[in-house]
């Protein structure tokens, strides 16, 4: 039986989260101490998040279609957020084609600003929040002291100060 694990659009979600989990550095000292071994993620994947495991999540069926009929008039604003960073290391960024699909979906606005977008990437979302007359955001999403970045700026030396509320 081999080790590694295929993960395609249909892969249960519990084996993103599992192979997230699995690979973060303290979980991984955890499993050692709790196994005496080091486990693999297939291992790791049937012990803790396969259904009918403690921690199996199944696909909710929630599509992008759903949230925006279901959310908007709920919610102020359905922003995009950070459309070019990665969610997971099994999820690639959005696409320029994925996120003009969500602005033809109904999105009100996207996350411009973000540490991890360079300045092209800023730029490029900047000239599509123009163009389409969107609502836009940003900042150092800052998770706590340790993470080192200051509270309104979107990289070290990079403030955001120019917000203002636009009507188009």
């Amino acid at each position: 039986m081999s080790d590694s694990i295929e993960v395609s659009k249909n892969s249960p979600v519990g084996l993103s989260i599992a192979l997230d989990v699995y690979n973060n550095p303290k979980n991984q000292r955890k499993l050692l101490k709790r196994h005496g071994k080091k486990i693999s993620p297939k291992e790791f994947y049937y012990l803790y998040q396969a259904p009918n495991t403690s921690c199996f999540v199944p696909r909710s069926g929630v599509s992008v279609k759903w949230i925006l009929k279901y959310f908007n008039g709920v919610a102020k604003d359905l922003i995009l957020a950070h459309p070019f960073n990665t969610v997971s290391f099994l999820i690639p960024p959005l696409s320029l084609d994925d996120i003009n699909y969500l602005i033809e979906l109904g999105i009100d606005g996207i996350e411009v600003y973000h540490p991890n977008l360079d300045d092209k990437q800023i730029s490029i979302l900047k000239k599509i929040v123009f163009e389409k007359k969107l609502k836009f955001t940003g900042g150092s999403d800052f998770y706590g002291k340790n993470n080192n970045q200051k509270i309104g700026f979107y990289s070290k030396n990079s403030p955001v100060n120019f917000f203002k509320l636009y009507e188009f």
